[in-house]
Formats: C-alpha cells, structure tokens, sequence
C-alpha cells in the first residue's frame, strides 16, 4: 500500500481532508487502516474492487475479508461511502452477514 497526497484547490470555503481508497483485492488490510488513519481524514471513500462477490465467495475469504474489515475500521475512523465495483458484482447486504 502507498499514500499519495494531492492538493486540489477548488471553491470549497474549508479544507476537506479525504482518503480514496480502491482495490483492495485481499492485500492485508492493517496497513491501508493505519495509512488512512494518519492522514486524520474528514472523509473516507472506497470506489469498489474492496471485496469479491459475495454470491460466489464468502465474506470471510481473504480477499473478501480484508476488505470488508477495512471498512468497518474505516468506518470508524471517519464517515465512510463505498461504490461497488465489478469485483462485487453480485453482493448483497444479505450475503455479508
């Protein structure tokens, strides 16, 4: 995992601190937890590929796992918003519990 930061000057009247985090695809979760975590961000957005389906594969494979785990602790970190990807096609909130 890597942090990159950007500046962006927009008309916003406040500075907004947001983490982007996508891709997950079972890498260990831990270290992008403590990345985003470091950055104290007013906002955490997951833009997809965080999990597999969770039709064809249980939440509590690796690769999975690791993502849904990142976004509980994200979660408490700063609010959260996830966007499905094409590795979730076919998961549903009945299949994650």
């Amino acid at each position: 995992m890597k942090l990159t930061t950007y500046t962006l000057r927009t008309k916003v009247p406040c500075p907004l601190k947001i983490v982007l985090a996508s891709d997950l695809h079972g890498k260990d979760y831990q270290n992008a937890i403590e990345l985003a975590e470091s950055t104290r961000p007013d906002l955490i957005l997951c833009t997809g590929d965080m999990m597999q389906n969770t039709v064809d594969y249980s939440v509590e494979e690796s690769f999975s796992r690791n993502g849904f785990r990142f976004m509980v602790e994200g979660a408490r970190i700063a609010p959260l918003y996830y966007s499905l990807g094409n590795h979730e096609f076919g998961t549903s909130p009945e299949n994650m519990l």
